[in-house]
């Protein structure tokens, strides 16, 4: 049979590549990827220019590296360039670049001179929207480069959504700060300005990170102590360039060939920092061995792999060494606080569950297993509205279906789980309530005791309470077979919480009251709802006088 060619959608493969980046605008993706591609090529000067067209603009970027020979000039066309591989000694090795742009620029001029070699190559690349590809001719050089070697390239009409030289320049700081000690850049004409120099100026305390001896992963860097005054003149270095003072990052950035590929990143030690020091404390770590764990996009690592867990283990070490040193590292006992806080927790749930006695309409919301305003998924079994009951069948503990269990219902006698209806026999089980006991010709071995048909309506009236990881960007779930409320304790916002105990028992109190408010109260407008809201945290905090 004939053998027959794949076809390929050039089009969605270069959106693909593009979603694949924190960056929402095609523009912002090819500034990163051209610095990239010059810093590869051992540049000491990259110059950035842009022509401003409205809804689109002319990019363009020279800089004076090595440039390419004839036959990495040919390979530079193709998607996936051959000449870089993952693992080397480049930070650009998915061989990208400004093709990333090519569905949606009117077309991209590139001019090139190998080092040494003072031949200058140059193509003209556009996308030919009828066949739905990449199609490239090489043509007479226009001279665009001004050093003897190196590349020039030159995006004609990319569309934009959201450009400005401010946003420019924001792209730059963001990910190539800490290529400025050693590389110059220029943004249509004027030169950045480090701010590692200026760090080093206004540092409180400052000391080098360097690898531990024997290390198989090498790193160096900086760590950093800054006072609020400190701050205030970083943000406003930052403010004044690209108007964004929230470039300014506690904690720790990740640079990989010059690239910043992690930031804010903490090693685990956040805990182990008294809370209101942990937003001065600011470095940087080079370590160009962690190549082989940077994903594509560039913008992350994969912590997975191996050589990501040494060099987080070494760096824990050395960055804990230096806290201590400075008076900035704290023991943190979490056996000892957990259980301080779970005793505070079951304080918590008593305190609430009184609350809630003086709001028995939305306490009957909470506690019937629904909600008013949000209406149970498809695929829930029906309730019984004149015995508030879900049939839920209950396996004994052979896995042989014994009658059936209110949702929630406490434990305890009767069938197997809690409660219910069934003809079968009894299950034995204790339930949470440890004076409740079996029938005593169960318990004891006698007889088999049938249980008459009838219809019990009962349901749980407290609430719990509990902190636990969620894989979810949400502060608090609420588990309705179990009248449970979840803090994620991998929320941010409940984070800030846990440094201190006082803090993470209001943050608990407040996202509960809050979740109540917005979830179990019968009203139609939010206003009603924030009302609510602080009447019920009014009233908490009445019980605890």
């Amino acid at each position: 049979m004939e053998e027959k060619h794949s076809k390929v959608r050039w089009d969605k493969v270069l959106k693909n590549y593009r979603d694949g980046y924190s960056y929402e605008d095609a523009w912002e993706i090819a500034v990163i990827e051209l610095v990239a591609n010059a810093i590869d090529a051992r540049a000491k000067t990259i110059k950035i220019k842009f022509e401003d067209l409205d809804d689109r603009i002319n990019l363009f970027c020279e800089d004076d590296g090595e440039g390419m020979t004839k036959d990495e000039f040919e390979e530079y066309h193709n998607l996936g360039s051959l000449t870089k591989e993952k693992g080397g000694a480049t930070i650009g090795f998915a061989g990208i670049g400004a093709k990333l742009t090519l569905d949606l620029c009117e077309k991209v001029y590139t001019e090139t001179s190998k080092k040494g070699a003072g031949k200058v190559l140059a193509s003209e690349w556009r996308f030919d929207h009828i066949d739905k590809e990449p199609k490239y001719r090489y043509i007479r050089a226009n001279n665009m480069l001004k050093s003897s070697h190196g590349t020039y390239v030159a995006i004609y009409g990319l569309e934009v959504d959201n450009f400005s030289i401010e946003r420019l320049k924001y792209i730059l700081y963001n990910n190539y700060q800490y290529a400025l000690e050693s590389i110059e850049i220029y943004v249509n004409g004027k030169k950045l300005e480090s701010p590692i120099k200026l760090l080093r100026k206004i540092a409180k305390k400052h000391d080098n990170i360097k690898s531990p001896r024997k290390s198989k992963i090498s790193f160096v860097g900086e760590i950093f102590y800054l006072d609020d005054d400190g701050i205030q003149e970083l943000q406003n270095f930052y403010k004044k360039i690209c108007g964004d003072e929230s470039l300014y990052k506690s904690w720790f950035d990740i640079v990989v060939h010059g690239k910043t590929i992690l930031r804010e990143e903490k090693f685990g030690l956040e805990k182990n920092v008294p809370l209101g020091e942990w937003r001065n404390i600011t470095g940087y770590i080079r370590c160009d061995g962690l190549i082989s764990a940077v994903k594509t996009s560039k913008d992350d690592i994969n912590r997975r792999v191996g050589v990501w867990k040494k060099f987080y283990h070494q760096a824990n070490n050395v960055i804990a060494k230096w806290l201590y040193e400075q008076g900035l590292y704290k023991e943190y006992d979490k056996t000892i606080k957990d259980e301080s806080f779970r005793r505070k927790l079951r304080e918590i749930e008593k305190e609430l569950n009184t609350l809630l006695k003086s709001f028995p309409d939305i306490l009957d919301n909470i506690t019937s297993g629904g909600s008013p305003i949000k209406p149970k998924p498809e695929g829930t079994l029906p309730v019984e509205e004149e015995t508030n009951i879900e049939n839920l069948p209950v396996p004994d503990s052979e896995g042989i279906e014994e009658g059936f269990m209110e949702l929630g219902g406490e434990l305890g006698r009767g069938t197997h789980g809690g409660p219910g209806e069934s003809n079968e026999p009894i299950v034995p089980h204790h339930g949470d309530d440890e004076k409740i006991e079996a029938p005593k010709d169960v318990a004891e071995g006698g007889e088999e005791t049938k249980v008459r048909h009838r219809t019990f309506r009962t349901r749980r009236s407290r609430i719990g309470i509990a902190w636990e990881r969620l894989d979810t960007k949400t502060t608090i779930e609420w588990i309705p077979a179990e009248n449970l409320f979840i803090i994620n304790e991998n929320h941010p916002a409940a984070f800030l919480a846990s440094q201190e105990e006082s803090s993470k028992i209001f943050y608990t109190v407040h996202e509960v009251l809050r979740y109540i408010a917005e979830n179990f109260v019968e009203s139609k407008t939010d206003e009603e709802k924030i009302n609510i809201f602080w009447e019920l945290y009014e009233r908490y905090l009445r019980i605890l006088e």
